[in-house]
């Protein structure tokens, strides 16, 4: 006997099965190979009523969860004249425990990126106090000072991402959006150097050109790349992304300006103008990440708008 409800959940027809012999209904079945351990096991050991669990892909990225309970059916004489099993579909309720242990599971990362960005906020907060106070004796504007500032902020991020058990491709460091992304990012770059250029040649014509314009270096530029790349990955791929999941934001607009604000305030040492800056070109660099959810793009872009200013005397 089959009734609907197992030919439902062992995708079973009873008009081919009803007269067949078990094994050649459901033992060359890989995804019942529980279900069949369990129906032997009843009949090996047929004191003990025997219990499975078994998964069974209903389509692609559905999976229907099952409870087998089987016991050995006797007749009056005490001879075994067949097996008793009892299906019970529990899927709603295995999706109702994800779906608690998901929220569980988020409530602790928010905790840990909430004490993560109340640290970051404090270590921006302390420097620029250092900064302008004149407590420390530091050039803001070398290299040596951006590197030792990123990593003061890059170590505790490494270690929030790690804490959090964030993946390489929730950085956006992955071939997912690559090719589109890399596409976006030198059309980007390509015209911020353009842009970069006519308004160098239009503040150089009216004698207001801010500074003088620098030769470009190999090792200098791979450096500033390596520098544009992390900051892309600790500013986009990790704070917008994790402003955006524990806030549901699906637009990513809250997401994106809150990400450029926190950013900005990193560089209140600059002063004003630089913090506007940076929430301005944060904004910009956000937009062209949600579109790909790849930081190869946005990399390029930031590190074009860095070299092009330099190199052209705004800076």
């Amino acid at each position: 006997m089959i009734n609907p409800a197992a030919e439902q959940l062992l995708k079973t027809d009873a008009e081919v099965a009803i007269g067949q012999n078990f094994a050649h209904t459901f033992v060359d079945r890989e995804e019942l190979e529980r279900f069949n351990d369990c129906i032997l096991d009843a009949i090996y050991d047929p004191s003990t009523a025997h219990t499975a669990e078994i998964r069974i892909e209903v389509q692609e990225g559905s999976t229907r969860h099952l409870v087998v309970r089987t016991n050995l059916l006797s007749g009056q004489d005490g001879q075994p004249i067949g097996v008793v099993a009892v299906i019970a579909d529990v899927s709603e309720q295995v999706r109702l425990l994800e779906r608690q242990l998901e929220n569980a599971r988020v409530q602790q990362q928010f905790g840990q990126f909430f004490i993560y960005t109340l640290g970051l906020m404090s270590i921006g907060a302390i420097v620029s106090y250092l900064i302008a106070g004149s407590i420390v004796d530091v050039n803001i504007y070398t290299e040596a000072f951006s590197w030792q500032y990123l990593l003061v902020l890059l170590i505790p991020s490494l270690f929030a991402i790690r804490i959090m058990g964030l993946r390489t491709a929730d950085l956006g460091l992955s071939t997912t959006g690559l090719r589109q992304s890399l596409k976006e990012g030198i059309l980007g770059s390509l015209g911020i150097l353009a842009v970069t250029a006519a308004l160098s040649g239009i503040l150089s014509y009216l004698g207001r050109l801010p500074g003088e314009p620098m030769q470009v270096d190999f090792l200098g530029t791979s450096i500033y790349f390596l520098h544009s790349l992390l900051q892309e990955m600790v500013a986009r791929g990790f704070l917008l992304t994790s402003f955006q999941r524990f806030l549901n934001d699906r637009k990513g607009l809250r997401s994106v300006l809150l990400t450029s604000a926190t950013f900005g305030l990193f560089h209140l040492h600059f002063g004003l103008g630089a913090v506007m800056l940076t929430i301005a070109s944060g904004i910009a660099f956000g937009w062209f990440y949600l579109r790909t959810r790849n930081i190869a793009g946005v990399t390029l872009i930031h590190f074009m708008a860095g070299v092009s200013a330099f190199a052209f005397g705004l800076f």
